[in-house]
């Protein structure tokens, strides 16, 4: 293949564009359809519409948040969370509107194309927020438990290790109070409860119960987004250890202020 001028270049993408993507008039709104996939890899839709004010608007339709919404991923229950999400809006000039849409204001018909760009980065990196790095991801599941305890009067302690006989060190995530009446309890938390992932908070816990038999534990497994496997269900129970769904939280947090 030939090196290609810049004008072969510059017509190769408008051919492009004008191929990708879709419009549909709607009478009130246009309707976009762009070639850029969304979290689950459809094709990202947006709109086109004038506000009460007579502002042209481009938004996601309330999509993004609403998806987000429907697998429990909730931006207010975490501070971090909350600061990531505002942070990405900020800086691709989006607005989080009082119904729930990414929206993003279009001053000219000239800076549409612009405008339309950013918005798609902007629901790109919102959707993200599911696919983040493993740490992160369990550094939002832990506070987001955290915040649950103490909203439910239980004090609690973050990542307390327990170090045995041979000298290793065990890690449990949370670790809660002990009073005149109940004991203290160790959580293990696990994000992503399939496959083989019960093999080390099991090893953990059976490891420090040997030689600590004062303390309760529990495993606390994450499945907002993946339902727990039937591998991992029976190796809690295979080894005497309560299973704590996160799903339902408000079923079982009597055990943690009682027991």
């Amino acid at each position: 293949m030939n090196m290609p001028t810049i004008e072969t270049l510059k017509r190769a993408r408008i051919k492009w564009l004008d191929v990708s993507f879709s419009y549909k008039d709607k009478n009130h709104f246009i309707e976009i359809r762009t070639p850029f996939p969304d979290m689950f890899h459809d094709n990202t839709s947006l709109v086109l519409y004038k506000d009460a004010d007579g502002n042209l608007m481009l938004s996601d339709d309330g999509y993004t948040m609403d998806e987000l919404g429907t697998l429990g991923f909730d931006t207010n229950t975490s501070v971090k969370r909350k600061k990531y999400f505002n942070d990405t809006l900020l800086s691709f000039g989006v607005q989080y509107t009082p119904t729930g849409e990414l929206a993003i204001k279009i001053p000219f018909l000239s800076k549409y194309a612009q405008a339309e760009l950013q918005l798609i980065q902007c629901i790109t990196q919102v959707g993200d927020m599911l696919a983040t790095s493993r740490d992160r991801t369990k550094d939002l599941f832990l506070e987001d438990v955290v915040n649950f305890l103490i909203n439910s009067d239980i004090s609690v302690n973050t990542n307390v290790k327990y170090t045995g006989q041979s000298g290793n060190n065990i890690n449990f995530e949370i670790l809660t109070g002990r009073t005149k009446t109940t004991s203290a309890k160790a959580l293990k938390l696990v994000n992503n409860p399939t496959g083989n992932a019960y093999k080390e908070p099991i090893f953990s816990i059976t490891y420090v119960r040997s030689f600590n038999d004062e303390i309760k534990f529990y495993l606390l497994a994450n499945d907002l987004e993946r339902n727990i496997s039937p591998s991992f269900q029976s190796a809690a129970e295979g080894y005497n250890i309560t299973l704590l769904p996160w799903s339902q939280k408000a079923s079982w947090i009597g055990q943690l202020r009682l027991a």
